[in-house]
């Protein structure tokens, strides 16, 4: 009658009632347990929980800072992929300026920025900078660029003693570091900064640094909202050689050292020097030392987490003599009543424990066909049968991903399928790492792609001729096919005669070939003549019929898309590059022309300056030789004069002779004559 009974109850009341009594039983034994000998063990599940806190936000603040000292490393890989060592930079100081300038002005946390070369390491110009009053008595391309307000950038005059702390250090080992928390006075308030420190270098040749200042209040709210342990938990972040950088505890102690703030400190910076990770169980404090390692900075800094005990010790009350009575019965009461249904419950769920222990060791292969005792051994036989549908599709998959699969469908069973749904995180995830992978490839060859063809072009650039056609020809030849495009002209500003100012067709390129055409507009005419006015960058993609036409072999045919780049020195239009094409320009072609036609610019200002001077020093010398030659023609004329005077003085003389002897002759005469008449 009693096991007849025993069958009818549905199989959960039999298992509710056995899991509860042992649930009893666990509870009461575990209380009196924990009670007796497991206090040290929750300290130490605490001290793990503790640790993993400690190195999660050590990760988190050492990438906020990891990602300025990527921005200072990306500012000085920008200026050396411009610097050209042998040569003069293809920036000059102004526009490295300008570049500082807006670099800070976007940045948020960043309070300033500062650039500090070698002597005659930028472009050989400090003999001309002597003595400035922005750059000193040594003209050292030295600059520091700070914000003085909101939307305000200034820039403070050349301090020599201001670099001397941080810069022998990059200089000697080459690389990277942060500068101890500080004091950032700005119109008389003050804000702690750090100062990231990144060296300038050139196949291994040190040239400079880039400084940035960053504010530490980033760092004080990420780890003011950490919320850990009730809010109750405090932490301290310090650099490498002991000073605070930021403390939830001691926010007043800020920029000072941790020998004022905590006894233990030179065990701690003796611990922070190993960058090693530690923890220490004293009267009032769980206290976790944990390292902080920024990539590329050689010294670590460190992250104290202060874990009050009250928030971890055990709250444990003593158990009263009835409690130890009721647990006793309790335990007395689970022996019997368990084992009377051992052996009633075990015996239907044997066959089914071993499916289930093969299906949780991942082993699909079995049949699953159970012994029908009861409504819920047939539920359990069912519900098998579908988890191990279920891993059998999980698996395919699984499968399928691990081949790279990642446009399959997956459907979850349900809103609490953490399984599906994880496999669903899954694909998504490793969807959105792929493309952003494909993303960054692309990123990567168009910067890549931007930089190869600088250096192609600062190499044309260099080595320029004193014939602006074969310079121009050089550019426009190189421009046509390093873009591919099918059509490129150079027209250059010429204001020679100042009643027939126009621009001037020096060069056009179509198919790989030298077209020999002569062009002339002015300003404000047409496309030409309206870019030239307003120096901004032109790019149509429809161009009005018959505009321009390029022909090949095969024919002609109006191209789809035109670009027009002013080539603009010191707001000076100095000419225009046309490109013409078939397909369209992407936004970083345009880009690298217009940061191509600086240097162009420049170098056809140049080039322009030497033939006037050429021209200048061959009209020189030709009025030199004219002069020679009238010095020695005026020379002959002189002698001939002299010559001419001489033979002049010589016949006054003889002519005078001449007289006094014809004188003397008629006196003679007369005496002669005055004897005869006598």
């Amino acid at each position: 009658m009693f096991n007849s009974s025993i069958k009818i109850i549905k199989l959960n009341y039999k298992i509710g009632i056995t899991i509860v009594l042992c649930i009893v039983f666990t509870v009461a034994l575990s209380l009196y347990y924990s009670y007796a000998t497991n206090k040290e063990s929750r300290l130490k599940n605490v001290k793990n929980e503790a640790i993993i806190h400690a190195q999660h936000y050590s990760e988190v603040i050492a990438t906020e800072i990891e990602q300025y000292v990527f921005a200072a490393q990306t500012l000085a890989k920008t200026l050396v992929s411009v610097k050209n060592v042998e040569d003069n930079p293809s920036l000059n100081r102004n526009q490295v300026n300008s570049l500082l300038r807006n670099f800070i002005l976007y940045k948020k946390n960043i309070t300033a920025v500062g650039i500090f070369w070698e002597p005659n390491s930028f472009d050989e110009h400090d003999e001309q900078y002597k003595n400035n009053s922005i750059y000193g008595r040594t003209g050292n391309f030295a600059s520091y660029w700070y914000k003085s307000g909101q939307n305000r950038i200034s820039r403070t005059p050349y301090f020599e003693g201001y670099i001397a702390p941080f810069y022998v250090k990059p200089k000697k080992n080459k690389k990277p570091m942060i500068v101890p928390p500080h004091i950032f006075r700005v119109q008389g308030k003050g804000k702690l900064v750090n100062t990231i420190v990144y060296p300038i270098l050139y196949h291994g040749k040190f040239l400079g640094i880039i400084t940035l200042d960053v504010l530490i209040k980033n760092l004080t709210f990420m780890i003011d909202v950490a919320n850990l342990y009730n809010s109750n938990a405090k932490m301290t972040i310090i650099s490498h050689d002991g000073t605070v950088v930021a403390s939830t505890t001691y926010p007043e102690m800020e920029g000072n050292h941790i020998k004022h703030l905590f006894n233990d400190y030179e065990k701690q910076i003796a611990a922070l020097l190993r960058s090693e990770q530690n923890t220490e169980l004293d009267e009032n404090f769980l206290k976790v030392n944990y390292p902080i390692n920024i990539e590329g900075i050689a010294l670590p800094w460190q992250l104290r987490l202060q874990i009050p005990r009250t928030e971890i010790a055990s709250d444990l009350s003593g158990i009263s003599n009835n409690m130890i009575y009721l647990v006793l019965f309790i335990i007395l009461l689970c022996i019997v009543v368990t084992l009377s249904f051992t052996n009633y419950l075990l015996r239907p769920l044997s066959s089914l424990s071993e499916i289930a222990s093969k299906l949780a060791v991942g082993d699909v292969n079995i049949n699953i066909k159970a012994k029908n005792t009861g409504k819920e051994i047939v539920m359990i036989d069912n519900t098998l049968t579908k988890l191990k549908e279920n891993f059998s599709n999980i698996s395919e998959l699984a499968g399928e991903i691990g081949k790279g699969n990642l446009e399959i469908e997956i459907t979850p069973l349900g809103k609490d399928d953490v399984l599906g749904n994880s496999l669903i995180e899954m694909r998504n995830s490793l969807r959105q790492a792929k493309e952003l992978d494909e993303k960054r490839k692309i990123e990567d060859t168009k910067r890549t792609w931007a930089t190869e063809g600088l250096a192609l072009f600062n190499e044309i650039l260099r080595t320029q001729s004193d014939n602006i056609e074969t310079l121009a020809y050089n550019i426009m030849n190189g421009l046509v096919n390093y873009l591919e495009t099918n059509q490129g002209a150079l027209f250059v500003y010429n204001d020679e005669d100042q009643n027939d100012i126009h621009l001037q067709m020096i060069v056009a390129i179509a198919y790989g070939e030298r077209r020999y055409m002569q062009k002339k507009i002015k300003l404000g005419e047409g496309l030409l003549g309206t870019c030239a006015i307003e120096k901004h960058t032109v790019y149509m993609k429809s161009i009005p019929e018959n505009y321009i036409e390029i022909t090949s072999g095969l024919g002609g045919a109006n191209p789809n898309f035109l670009l027009l780049v002013p080539l603009v020195l010191n707001q000076e239009i100095l000419g225009i590059i046309e490109l013409a094409s078939f397909k369209e320009m992407q936004e970083y072609e345009i880009e690298f022309i217009e940061k191509l036609a600086e240097s162009i610019a420049s170098t056809i200002s140049v080039t322009k300056v030497n033939i006037r001077t050429n021209l200048l020093l061959e009209l020189t010398k030709k009025q030199s030789q004219e002069l020679t030659t009238q010095e020695e023609e005026m020379r002959q004329n002189l002698e001939e004069l002299k010559a001419t005077q001489e033979e002049m003085m010589r016949k006054e003389k003889y002519m005078k002779e001449l007289a006094e002897e014809v004188k003397m002759q008629e006196k003679s005469l007369i005496k002669k004559l005055e004897q005869y008449s006598m």
